[in-house]
């Protein structure tokens, strides 16, 4: 059974755009079907040869002339997931900074208590070491 962390990875797995690497933003449909970025989509544009774009994908060969789709659902898809990405990681700073801020008292407060208890020691075998010399 996958775990959420899982099933995290594999939708940001698809949710990333084959060129880019990154998570999807403005993702366009090529006629073969599948997506990248618009900007990923220009470069290669821009390196297309005799007027062809050959799919990074499939390695299909489309008119570099051609409007591309919008793929909306995607795009949905992939802004929601950044931001839940985005608002996760927020919180898991927010509880990064509170453990901080609570290990720094604690260990601020067992360091007091360990000067004390060596101080309580110090005294103890001071005690004792009179007690064996008289």
């Amino acid at each position: 059974m996958a775990t959420s962390a899982e099933d995290r990875s594999v939708l940001e797995e698809e949710l990333t755009c084959p060129v880019c690497l990154d998570l999807y933003r403005d993702p366009h449909l090529l006629p073969c079907g599948h997506n990248f970025c618009l900007p990923c989509l220009r470069r290669l544009k821009s390196r297309s040869d005799h007027g062809r774009l050959r799919c990074p994908e499939c390695r299909q060969s489309h008119r570099s002339s051609a409007n591309w789709q919008k793929n909306f659902k995607l795009a949905n898809i992939a802004d929601g997931f950044r931001r839940r990405g985005q608002s996760e990681l927020i919180r898991s700073q927010s509880v990064l900074n509170l453990f901080t801020q609570k290990t720094a008292v604690l260990n601020t407060k067992h360091i007091s208590q360990y000067y004390r208890f060596c101080g309580i020691l110090a005294q103890i075998n001071a005690g004792l070491v009179s007690r064996m010399n008289n």
